[in-house]
């Protein structure tokens, strides 16, 4: 097979130019810290959350900041059908051995290799390199936390440095919106975020139908070749009931004995399910704190998606059920910028408390407006009930609505705190 000639559509090579989209220039910070590191990067995350089009930017970012050659760059997208199937380490072996023939590249050479899962045994290729000390920088990216976490990706153990992506932020959708944060509509787009989410391709789409015909087709994707697919499920009905069920409770607690009266599928399977929707990066899962691990396991995770559109698209009511989008917003962004995360529960409830440098540093709740009362009562009498375990952390209240007239400087807006670098 001729390589090359597939390679060159993905390629920067000659004088071909390749749009590389809007630049999340985050991501690229932090990654181009690690372009001069020998160890060999992963970059993880949800498929069509961004990845292959942050690689490109990252070649283009390499070759104007650091002058090197597009030559010296080569993309491998394992997506892509004319490179054939069942695909094993000796065709990546053959792959860099074309390359190298082709272009005779002088000095180091910066190899990307874009949803590498879909490779039999690429752990030994990226070792091989690694441990024979070549002047090759390796980029792997996955769509699952398994392709960088199996029995076999410990080959690499020592030697590969885990980043992950994520949808858009609400400051990136802005960036791609070309909206400024003051902005007098900035509720308007921020209720548009919370609905469809932050696929790129999503944001970038105007029409509503369209924009929910993507992420259902992103999310049947997923369920199809991240989990189904990957994991050689059996009985399809019951993965996707739980995916389904699952992703219209965001923000709940979630008990696998619970489910299993609910739907009528084993605590094992349930269990087993619930991981393989974890791996594929499509939810998250958050204990509840306490200082004994004993009393962490024996308690109910609460379960956040990784993108609000999708939770829509597969169950939600969204005027209904907009708090505990809200909540998932928030996990997202604390889960990007904080330590370790929980929720915590005695007589009360506190949505989120972060855990870092050994000690408590935040108690957070998170509500649609504070002009109720009773509302706004209830979510302080639970941060103070928290505030006398943890003296020392930090109170927040996030309110989306109607919080300028209120003088407790504990309540926060809930937009500028999204905003918040």
């Amino acid at each position: 097979m001729n390589y090359i000639d597939i390679l060159a559509d993905w390629n920067f090579w000659g004088s071909r130019k390749t749009n590389v989209g809007v630049v999340r220039e985050k991501y690229l910070v932090s990654l181009g810290r690690l372009v001069s590191m020998p160890e060999i990067i992963s970059v993880g995350g949800v498929r069509r959350c961004g990845k292959s089009t942050i690689l490109l930017q990252l070649i283009q970012k390499i070759h104007l900041t650091k002058r090197v050659p597009y030559e010296n760059c080569l993309y491998v997208n394992f997506e892509d059908p004319r490179l054939g199937e069942n695909l094993k380490a000796i065709n990546l072996f053959e792959i860099l051995e074309e390359y190298t023939k082709k272009f005779k590249p002088k000095g180091k050479i910066y190899l990307f290799l874009d949803e590498v899962q879909n490779v039999d045994d690429w752990e030994k290729f990226c070792r091989t390199i690694y441990d024979q000390q070549k002047n090759i920088k390796i980029f792997v990216t996955g769509s699952t936390s398994r392709t960088f976490n199996s029995d076999l990706s410990q080959l690499l153990s020592g030697r590969i440095i885990n980043f992950n992506v994520s949808p858009l932020d609400f400051d990136e959708f802005l960036n791609f919106k070309k909206v400024a944060q003051n902005s007098p509509e900035i509720n308007k787009y921020f209720d548009e975020y919370l609905q469809f989410g932050g696929f790129p391709r999503v944001v970038l789409e105007e029409n509503e139908t369209n924009k929910h015909s993507i992420l259902i087709s992103y999310y049947e994707t997923i369920i199809e070749k991240d989990i189904i697919l990957k994991n050689d499920i059996k009985n399809k009905a019951e993965l996707k009931n739980i995916a389904r069920y699952v992703l219209s409770n965001v923000g709940n607690q979630i008990s696998s004995y619970a489910l299993e009266k609910t739907l009528k599928i084993s605590n094992e399977n349930i269990g087993r399910y619930l991981n393989f929707l974890e791996e594929s990066f499509i939810i998250s899962r958050t204990p509840r704190f306490s200082y004994s691990v004993k009393k962490q396991i024996y308690n109910p995770d609460k379960v956040f998606s990784v993108d609000t559109g999708l939770s829509n698209v597969v169950g939600f009511n969204f005027s209904e059920n907009k708090g505990r989008l809200l909540e998932n917003l928030v996990y997202q962004k604390l889960q990007r910028d904080e330590g370790q995360i929980y929720y915590w529960k005695n007589k009360t409830e506190v949505d989120f408390l972060t855990f870092d440098k050994n000690k408590v540093e935040k108690l957070i709740n998170v509500t649609q407006t504070v002009d109720d009362l009773e509302v706004l009562q209830r979510e302080l009498i639970s941060l103070d009930e928290a505030k006398s375990e943890f003296g020392e952390a930090k109170q927040i209240l996030l309110s989306l609505y109607n919080q300028s007239g209120q003088k407790d400087k504990r309540i926060l807006p809930l937009i500028t705190f999204m905003l918040d670098k």
